[in-house]
């Protein structure tokens, strides 16, 4: 079985599970350096309003585990049902996002029947307190569910490389809008409703996945991984490891502003000379790894 080495990486940890599977002996943490996770942001425009941001483990579901997966021969199936209707879905090798506990959801790997109870593997930390095995009743599974379910599956495919370039590409200018977009927000009164609305739409990438996988590189998993640039490791380590302290300095601050539980002008709560070096770095990060894909 494979535990989750980095924060929120349960879908990772996942993955790596459906792999075993299939006889592929790998890690979250492989995985997400392997696909250049830590120097990658995703961005979805929102109806003219900033955009919806996504780093480290919340880019995950198909469009990014085929970028793992096409280079070995797989893909990554994701078909929606109505959570009665996924019941019957379910194989074992199949995994879905449940509501583990009340307040967060991760993704389990469904393992079968054992009499009338359904049992799944529960993608934790090693070390953890939660148990490996989670096993429900019908009705404790349908709690357990939202609305619509999300079934994930491996499946055989050709083998096709990936090109990461012009994803790295478009993650530059997508770190680029992220500042500007933040600039401006930043400089303006905003009222408590909206800045609570952003916290996960906006806020999360930059103060809460991007310092969980600068962390990707002082795991002994990542420090064994023997992808291409192993060789850079030791500076990469080095350059992402002050990149967190900046993201965690800033993140306090952020955190203590929203405490007050007011209307607030960030741009006096943080600072924005830090803000913008933090995002030159990203830039200067991925322009390193530009050069090491393009040799």
């Amino acid at each position: 079985m494979k535990y989750m080495h980095f924060l929120s990486s349960c879908s990772y940890a996942g993955l790596a599970n459906l792999l075993e599977d299939v006889g592929i002996d790998t890690e979250d943490v492989s995985i997400a350096v392997s696909i250049c996770l830590p120097w990658l942001l995703g961005r979805e425009e929102n109806k003219g309003k900033i955009g919806k941001y996504s780093a480290g483990a919340m880019l995950q579901g198909k469009e990014w585990f085929d970028l793992y997966l096409k280079p070995l021969g797989w893909r990554f199936a994701e078909t929606r049902y109505e959570k009665r209707e996924a019941l019957g879905c379910f194989m074992p090798g199949s995994m879905i996002g449940m509501r583990v506990l009340k307040q967060s959801k991760h993704a389990v790997i469904y393992r079968g029947r054992s009499g009338l109870k359904y049992v799944f593997f529960n993608n934790r930390r090693k070390e953890g307190n939660e148990p490996d095995q989670i096993i429900l009743s019908e009705e404790e599974l349908l709690e357990k569910l939202d609305d619509t379910v999300c079934v994930g599956r491996l499946e055989t495919g050709s083998r096709e490389e990936v090109n990461f370039i012009p994803l790295l590409e478009q993650s530059k200018k997508n770190w680029e809008l992220w500042l500007s977009e933040f600039q401006d927000f930043a400089a303006l009164r905003q009222e408590r409703e909206v800045l609570c609305h952003t916290q996960n739409t906006f806020f999360r990438a930059f103060l809460l996945d991007a310092p969980a996988v600068c962390g990707l590189f002082t795991t002994e998993v990542g420090r064994g991984y023997e992808g291409k640039g192993r060789e850079n490791f030791p500076e990469e380590e080095t350059l992402f490891k002050q990149q967190k302290e900046r993201l965690i300095c800033l993140q306090s601050q952020y955190l203590e502003a929203m405490r007050r539980g007011e209307a607030l002008v960030l741009a006096r709560e943080m600072d924005m000379e830090l803000v913008r070096y933090t995002i030159h770095i990203f830039l200067e990060l991925i322009d390193k790894k530009l050069k090491i894909m393009a040799g």
